[in-house]
């Protein structure tokens, strides 16, 4: 098997310019305990492992280093860009010395997300990123709108947010059904729309993701479109769940007793193994704490996947301006909002907007990691739960990483 090596985590152990060196290892299957690998170190560099127990002649001369963690690759299933480079507007060659640094990083899959956009952008869009997709860079197009909720559009134009039922939305759907199988992933929807349950059964005909978000939906509403996605679609195996929610807690209606909303009929079918559920785990979109308990939440294992939704605005620093499709963006205190003189939301609340993840998905492990994250609970919320979207083929061709903690 191929073995990367995170550029933040470049290894050289001890003088010697080869050796081998026992590490922790996880291989990224929810459940599965943490194990041990025999390292090859060459010059500094990684050139090959293979677990312990196979290797027991040359695991008795290694010394062990608990400070490093070999685990796969990681696969970010949400994701705009980063560094610049926003994947609605890049020319393709942008696209792809992006996403060979993300590969350099740690993070070989990525399913690009496109926001809400006019048609003949999501159109030019989708063409520029599909020759990435042909030639196996990008793992597929994730379109982020544009059947949105208007009240909980975030950073997305209220002008470019369509109904399924409109004129303008059937013609985007029939272009929907004239794309390559397999270059459209995931389509983020609002449930409570007239003609969304339609449009769901659309996309899961085509093995296409019908991910509930962007919502004002009610608990009744989340808890239909979820069981829907459960009873239909065109299922790769068995092991699949049919559908994906988007960044659950963010641009969607919060919790109340009184008014409870989509979460909890997300987190229920989470446990019941119908769904999965992303989570945007940069410290600033979900607290630590509450990230910290959904991924010990064993009734969740195998159901929690950690994005980064990283935009251009991402890692660029204070005082930033990129842009988000349509949308002007601006980093504030290292965090992506909206930039000055764009609606600030949808309720008219003077806050800013979140427009995207204040972090990349390999920034955001090696966070989680060094805070003392469980192991055994945050590598497959990053590995093998996202590749669950993919083919079969897909999901068993990955490389490996070998981080620092």
């Amino acid at each position: 098997m191929r073995t990367h090596a995170c550029s933040e985590s470049l290894v050289v152990v001890g003088a010697a310019p080869v050796h081998d060196v026992r590490v922790p290892m996880h291989d990224g299957r929810p459940g599965s305990p943490l194990g041990e690998a025999l390292v090859r170190v060459e010059d500094g560099r990684v050139t090959g492992w293979s677990p312990a127990a196979s290797a027991e002649a040359g695991v008795a001369r290694a010394e062990r280093d608990e400070s490093l963690l070999l685990t796969p690759s990681l696969m970010d299933h949400h994701v705009h860009g980063g560094a610049g480079v926003d994947l609605a507007t890049c020319w393709t060659e942008q696209a792809e010395h992006w996403l060979r640094a993300r590969r350099a990083a740690g993070v070989e899959h990525v399913i690009g997300s496109l926001p809400s956009l006019a048609e003949e952008q999501t159109v030019c869009a989708v063409a520029r990123l599909e020759p990435l997709w042909r030639r196996g860079l990008l793992a597929g197009v994730h379109l982020e709108g544009p059947f949105l909720s208007p009240d909980r559009a975030g950073a997305h134009p209220s002008s470019v947010l369509l109904q399924p039922r409109s004129r303008a939305g059937r013609r985007l759907r029939a272009w929907l059904d004239g794309l390559p199988r397999g270059l459209l992933r995931a389509m983020t929807y609002a449930p409570e729309l007239d003609g969304a349950a339609e449009l769901a059964a659309q996309l899961r005909g085509r093995g296409v993701l019908a991910c509930p978000g962007h919502t004002d939906a009610d608990m009744p509403t989340m808890a239909g479109a979820l069981a829907a996605a459960a009873d239909g679609g065109d299922h790769r195996d068995e092991a699949d769940a049919n559908t994906v929610v988007t960044h659950l807690f963010n641009a969607m209606r919060g919790f109340h007793h009184r008014d409870p909303g989509p979460v909890p009929s997300a987190l229920a079918a989470g446990r019941a193994g119908h769904a999965r559920l992303e989570l945007i785990a940069d410290g600033v979109h979900v607290d630590d704490a509450l990230v910290a308990a959904l991924l010990g939440d064993r009734s969740l294992r195998g159901a929690l996947l950690l994005v980064s939704d990283a935009v251009a605005a991402t890692g660029a620093g204070d005082d930033a301006s990129l842009r988000l499709g349509h949308a002007l963006l601006h980093s504030r205190d290292a965090v992506p909002c909206l930039g000055p003189g764009e609606p600030d939301d949808r309720r008219g609340r003077t806050a800013p907007t979140l427009a995207g993840g204040a972090s990349s998905l390999d920034a955001q492990f090696l966070r989680l990691l060094r805070q003392g994250t469980p192991v055994e609970a945050l590598v497959p919320a990053v590995t093998s739960v996202p590749r669950r979207s993919l083919d079969p083929e897909q999901r068993r061709s990955h490389g490996w990483v070998l981080w620092r903690r």
